[in-house]
């Protein structure tokens, strides 16, 4: 098999419905959260998800594209709030 050069994701949905993979994944991820680090609120930490996008939307505005980036960030700003080191995004 050869070496990927790109990978595409169709996020308006010409090909197929992308909306219910994206609520899973983040249904999956804040499971997981509140899980591995006890201290988040597990009625809380979908709000807490948001709000910590929105937070790093508007703080860094140079890497709205970079969805690796502002995932990462958005987690530190959450596992911080909750008093947990921020390097541990790191591990996610």
């Amino acid at each position: 098999m050869k070496n990927f050069q790109a990978i595409s994701l169709d996020l308006d949905d010409t090909l197929w419905s992308i909306f219910p993979v994206i609520l899973r994944a983040e249904e999956k991820i804040q499971q997981y959260l509140v899980r591995e680090f006890s201290r988040i609120n597990s009625y809380t930490i979908s709000a807490d998800c948001k709000d910590a996008i929105k937070q790093v939307h508007q703080s860094y505005p140079e890497i709205t594209h970079d969805l690796t980036e502002l995932r990462r960030l958005s987690f530190e700003l959450i596992l911080n709030k909750y008093g947990y080191d921020p390097s541990k995004t790191n591990n996610l």
